[in-house]
């Protein structure tokens, strides 16, 4: 996960000092804080996610905190994202059918979709 550091980290509330990761469970429920840099690390704006559950839509939101140990403002608005992996196993794509100037290829779904459904595809063709 990654974010980007306040600009006005000079601004009215003070020097900002770090920053608190906060992740719900994939379910939608509560946000629990991940990382907290405050105090030790405010240059800090990624964090590694592990643990997480293949195939759920995890929320996360960032807060800088300043100098008198204060939120420098509202937490960001939460971002989405699905924990998946690329698919282990592809299918060669196979002939269909052939004319003078076109080929038609079909292929199958992978066996092993990565945790999550699989939005399209790409067709690349090698003229080499």
């Amino acid at each position: 996960m990654k974010w980007d550091r306040n600009v006005d980290a000079a601004g009215t509330g003070g020097l900002i000092t770090g920053y608190v990761l906060a992740r719900d469970d994939g379910m939608g429920g509560l946000f629990t804080n991940i990382l907290d840099t405050r105090g030790t690390s405010p240059q800090i704006s990624e964090h590694l996610i592990t643990g997480l559950t293949s195939s759920l839509l995890y929320r996360f939101k960032v807060t800088a905190y300043n100098y008198n140990n204060l939120a420098a403002g509202e937490s960001s608005d939460s971002s989405s994202y699905y924990a998946c992996e690329a698919p282990k196993t592809w299918v060669k794509p196979s002939k269909l059918s052939t004319t003078t100037e076109t080929i038609s290829v079909g292929w199958n779904e992978p066996s092993d979709n990565g945790g999550c459904s699989i939005k399209g595809y790409s067709v690349h063709v090698d003229d080499a």
